[in-house]
């Protein structure tokens, strides 16, 4: 659940970069720190907590990214969730907040489920117990915007609740090239 609200994010973050010019391969070349993958629960009590997660430290644009999830579920949720996003990215050395923009960045949504439902034509109705996304491979389309703009290291802290409670809260670490 926590993953497939982290994918939708990246997907569209992705379909913003199409927004700008093509250049050449190889003129954009950027040198990243590449931040090792890394995730942690930041939740205290939280009603998800996530066991396992697998993701690249590295994800190729335009490429493949190939995740899985594994967590439990401390009691069942039948309503509407909402997310925040803070997304931030390493720039110099230092982790920079990437503003809401076209719904891509630190936003908030209000209602995450319509999303879910777009997306898988599933409805947010969640049982109590372990929750499994398998691995599951995302394709991410060649941007049309120079490779500095978005190669980079990244801090995502995604943040659900519904009905004022905390479903969950994570924190990944990436880079993106």
């Amino acid at each position: 659940m926590v993953m497939l609200c982290f994918w939708v994010f990246v997907c569209g973050f992705c379909c913003l970069l199409e927004l700008g010019n093509t250049r050449p391969d190889g003129v954009n070349k950027v040198k990243l720190n590449e931040v090792p993958a890394s995730w942690s629960n930041c939740g205290k009590n939280d009603l998800f907590v996530v066991t396992q997660l697998s993701f690249p430290s590295v994800i190729t644009i335009p490429g493949s990214v190939t995740f899985s999830l594994k967590g439990n579920l401390k009691k069942d949720i039948n309503s509407t969730i909402q997310s925040q996003l803070e997304v931030k990215k390493k720039v110099f050395g230092r982790w920079i907040t990437i503003p809401c923009k076209n719904k891509i960045g630190s936003c908030f949504y209000n209602d995450i489920c319509a999303v879910i439902h777009h997306i898988t034509a599933k409805t947010c109705r969640f049982k109590q117990g372990e929750v499994s996304i398998p691995k599951t491979t995302i394709k991410i389309p060649k941007p049309s915007i120079p490779r500095f703009i978005y190669a980079g290291d990244y801090s995502i802290t995604v943040k659900l609740t519904s009905r004022k409670q905390s479903v969950a809260c994570l924190t990944i670490k990436f880079s993106l090239k």
